[in-house]
């Protein structure tokens, strides 16, 4: 329970948790070294554990899901990269009014590494752990990730010829940050922009994001910020291949979407 509550928040914020629910007098630190301990543990055990095994019988498609978060260290704020392998059966397919109505399928078989470090050493990491998954075609892999351009040039250094695809919930928040900059924000013409946004992003990939654009600086009002809109465009340019495979995620019953 300490190392559950810890790792879903700071260790400070555990101790309060702890306390509050199991009436446990833990301090944060020690449910810092408690966290620490168990990580250590976990990770030498890695190498004894069946994941491989199960990963060639599980059916489904091969994720690699990517993705980075800021965390307080001694020397101070630095990313923790986080990358997920994983085996899920194909959801049914969808349209893209009704995208966020679906249940995916669970994983069978899913293996987590992270660490504080560079991209590079990351990449080397992500590697080591797809051989020990005995994942060694990176075609048969789809990688979901955001718009940060290491974490492409990673999967394409480590896992050339997999098929890349950009996170929709990331691609989502720079549509409403257009939307929010022509309309302001928290107004009901932002609200409905953005969703509308996203429709077209569904629909149809990076030229429907431009025929958005190209609507919304055209109904741009007094005091709306332009300037945001050709931000949003040129991030969307450099995901058009990303863009296109959501939309066959969507109607072929792939599942990373």
């Amino acid at each position: 329970m300490a190392c559950l509550a810890g790792v879903q928040q700071s260790f400070a914020r555990a101790e309060l948790t702890l306390a509050e629910l199991a009436g446990w007098e833990l301090d944060d630190n020690t449910i810092r070294q408690l966290c620490h301990a168990t990580a250590a543990q976990t990770t030498a055990g890695r190498a004894a554990r069946a994941t491989a095994a199960r990963f060639a019988a599980a059916p489904g498609d091969r994720e690699l899901q990517i993705d980075a978060g800021k965390v307080n260290t001694p020397e101070g704020w630095r990313d923790v990269k986080v990358a997920v392998f994983a085996c899920r059966e194909r959801g049914e397919p969808t349209t893209a009014a009704a995208w966020d109505e679906r249940d995916l399928p669970a994983p069978a078989v899913r293996s987590v590494v992270a660490a504080v470090e560079e991209a590079a050493t990351f990449g080397d990491r992500c590697t080591a752990a797809a051989q020990r998954l005995a994942l060694t075609d990176p075609r048969a892999l789809s990688v979901l990730g955001a718009g940060a351009e290491w974490l492409w040039n990673l999967a394409e250094r480590h896992f050339p010829g997999a098929q890349g695809l950009l996170d929709i919930y990331h691609g989502s928040e720079h549509l409403a940050a257009g939307a929010k900059a022509v309309f302001g924000n928290g107004t009901p013409a932002a609200h409905a922009q953005e969703q509308r946004g996203r429709q077209r992003l569904l629909e149809d990939g990076y030229w429907g994001v431009t025929e958005w654009v190209g609507e919304l600086a055209g109904q741009l009002p007094a005091g709306g910020d332009g300037a945001t809109l050709g931000s949003v465009l040129n991030y969307f340019a450099g995901h058009q291949e990303r863009l296109a495979r959501i939309i066959h995620n969507l109607v072929e019953q792939k599942v990373s979407s």
